[in-house]
């Protein structure tokens, strides 16, 4: 049985690799971005960057829940459970009965939690300046104002889906 062709038409594999392709630039740039991350900082704190996300949004926001995690990042539902079983394994966050709804499970960070945000925290922040320093501000205001629009435009596509 021959086997299907991996290849793309030029024209197509043209478009995706120099760029014409607005949704493989922000796969690439998510990944160039990440790549910091998981060449170093991981394999130092020994952490997921799904970890590290649940990290970053539990540090913001003392006492949020797994379904706002997966509303603020748009992350998938068992990733986020995976990383806070993880995280509550290694001791970094801990999970707690909400007063107000027993059904819930308010996070909060244990002090190894905080210690490890302070120790990536600077560095993902340097990493975030380093790639916007080619914008001036009245760029990065419109990128902000251009990528709350896709934010929103793919919130309301991921709602309008029919569940399962």
């Amino acid at each position: 049985m021959d086997r299907p062709s991996l290849e793309a038409p030029s024209s197509e594999l043209e478009a995706f690799v120099h760029g014409r392709s607005v949704f493989a630039r922000l796969i690439t740039l998510n990944n160039l971005i990440s790549a910091p991350f998981h060449a170093r900082t991981a394999s130092e704190v020994d952490l997921t960057l799904n970890e590290w996300r649940v990290i970053l949004v539990i540090n913001a926001l003392p006492g949020v829940t797994a379904r706002q995690i997966c509303d603020v990042f748009g992350m998938n539902k068992m990733n986020v459970s995976r990383a806070i079983a993880s995280l509550q394994k290694k001791g970094h966050v801990e999970q707690m009965t909400s007063p107000g709804d027993q059904r819930s499970k308010n996070l909060v960070l244990q002090p190894s939690g905080k210690e490890i945000y302070r120790a990536i925290i600077h560095r993902a922040r340097k990493n975030e300046e380093r790639i916007l320093s080619v914008l001036d501000p009245s760029e990065i205001a419109l990128l902000n104002t251009t990528l709350d629009k896709l934010l929103r435009s793919a919130h309301d596509s991921a709602d309008a889906l029919p569940s399962v």
